[in-house]
């Protein structure tokens, strides 16, 4: 057998790439929501998951040993559950992407009700938990993660040495 049709390619770029991937276990629906839990990180913060670093063989082992990136201080703790539950080191504790769907809804459905007692029985939803959510996301936190991306828009994030931050490989 041709030993390069053995040989395994990997493309993405590192941050968003799962641990278990990075250690050559195969692609799976757990890996593309570990990726997921990176866009939500970006999403946050405004920045690329590590984009302070170079995107090498040292940040691959630190993955691989469980850093991720910092959370915000703004972050609502539901926001921020849900995301570290994505980053989970052991792959079969990541939500599913129909669990995961269905928590993002739950979490938008939160923000968008007003009437609490709208809500019926079967909605699967408490009254105090849809409270502390939204409590969660109050407008202090939203003008928190405003400014920040507002500070972030004004001043370009430094480009790094080896210009790899957003190209896969």
């Amino acid at each position: 057998m041709d030993q390069s049709s053995t040989t395994k390619t990997l493309y993405g770029v590192l941050p968003f790439v799962a641990p278990e991937v990075l250690l050559g276990k195969e692609f799976t629906e757990a890996a593309d929501i570990y990726g997921f839990g990176m866009i939500m990180s970006e999403l946050i913060s405004g920045e690329p998951p590590f984009f302070d670093r170079e995107y090498d063989e040292n940040l691959a082992l630190a993955i691989c040993y469980g850093q991720r990136p910092q959370i915000p201080e703004y972050t609502p703790e539901p926001y921020a559950k849900l995301m570290k539950h994505c980053w989970d080191p052991i792959p079969t504790n990541r939500p599913t992407a129909k669990k995961l769907n269905s928590q993002l809804t739950d979490l938008w459905e939160m923000l968008v009700i007003d009437d609490l007692s709208s809500l019926s029985k079967d909605h699967g939803l408490e009254i105090k938990e849809i409270k502390e959510f939204k409590e969660a996301f109050n407008q202090e936190i939203e003008d928190k993660w405003k400014a920040r991306l507002a500070e972030l828009a004004t001043n370009s994030i430094p480009l790094k040495k080896s210009q790899n931050l957003l190209t896969s490989k």
